[in-house]
């Protein structure tokens, strides 16, 4: 596998990361991208949109979004008698500073509150399709806003794996 590919996969940082809540933790997206700047060979003061542009990797608030909604899939299709579905219907009925109230708020965000109302579970590609587009346009308009950047965005204009990252 090609480095770009397995930085892009980035699964030590969002293992188990839909128990971590959604805080944002500098020190994992640090770690990611000053690999991603030792593999491609440029300088530590890059801007972060070329980056992941170059990389087309989420950063890890994105990863958290995607393995919150696969936990939450996981608990709509649980037996009604686990304990887990338990705390978890407790936990979603209670929705105020918890796990449930800002899984809410990340549906809003996306447009999908119906599947919160319904307890349906949510088509992860759906979810991953709505995120990484969600997550392209706010790239996109970081690269417009950065000087620096204004000769990368005439040749680059979404975020994949750049070739020259790739294994030949």
């Amino acid at each position: 596998m090609s480095v770009g590919k397995s930085l892009s996969k980035n699964h030590f940082f969002t293992n188990k990361s839909s128990f971590w809540g959604m805080k944002n933790f500098k020190i994992c997206e640090d770690v990611l991208l000053r690999a991603c700047r030792f593999y491609s060979g440029v300088h530590r003061l890059t801007p972060i949109p070329a980056i992941q542009g170059d990389f087309g990797w989420l950063d890890c608030r994105n990863h958290w979004k995607l393995e919150s909604v696969r936990l939450y899939n996981r608990f709509i299709n649980m037996d009604n008698n686990r304990l887990n579905k338990k705390l978890f219907l407790l936990d979603k009925n209670r929705c105020s500073n918890n796990w449930s109230q800002n899984f809410k708020k990340l549906l809003s965000d996306l447009d999908l509150e119906e599947h919160w109302d319904t307890n349906s579970v949510i088509p992860h590609d759906l979810v991953k399709t709505k995120v990484k587009n969600q997550f392209i346009s706010d790239w996109k308009h970081h690269c417009s806003t950065k000087s620096k950047l204004r000769t990368y965005v005439t040749f680059k204009d979404n975020v994949e794996v750049a070739s020259h990252l790739l294994k030949q």
